[in-house]
């Protein structure tokens, strides 16, 4: 079965939503990255509004023959987490850290009820890091059976 991009990344924040304020969790803001921490004064300040945060974006796909006309495709999607605790860099990171193992917990090695393969973390790394925000990303990729005939 083909997905978009749209239906699997809408499924990855439905799996998050136990992270959600709305269901008891931490995080104030869950949802799609749209340019939620451009580098301006004001972003600095809106991104402290919308903080605890996880945010999910499209990195991009690779597509390999599988046998015209079926291409396996392996997409990859970043989490950014973002802290914003500003009673220390040591307490935002660690609550950037708690976030990254939660986050863990609920997507790696999962199918989201979806018919592709798990998702499998690839790499953590911190995007920024400044006197009022931390920012970290989780990378994962998943894939599927692709049939180019379909479209």
């Amino acid at each position: 079965m083909n997905y978009t991009i749209k239906q699997i990344e809408d499924a990855i924040i439905l799996a998050l939503a136990p992270v959600a304020t709305s269901q008891g969790g931490v995080v104030k803001t869950l949802g799609s990255y749209e340019g939620q921490f451009e580098e301006t004064v004001d972003a600095v300040n809106q991104s402290i509004s919308i903080c605890p945060a996880v945010l999910v974006t499209y990195l991009g796909s690779v597509f390999t023959p599988a046998g015209a006309p079926l291409f396996d495709r392996v997409l990859r999607f970043a989490l950014l987490h973002a802290s914003s605790n500003l009673k220390s860099e040591t307490k935002r990171r660690q609550d950037g850290y708690a976030l990254l193992d939660t986050t863990k917990a609920l997507l790696n090695n999962k199918t989201l009820g979806l018919d592709i393969t798990p998702l499998i973390i690839e790499r953590e790394s911190i995007v920024a890091t400044s006197r009022k925000l931390t920012i970290f990303s989780a990378e994962y990729k998943t894939s599927f059976l692709e049939d180019a005939g379909a479209y």
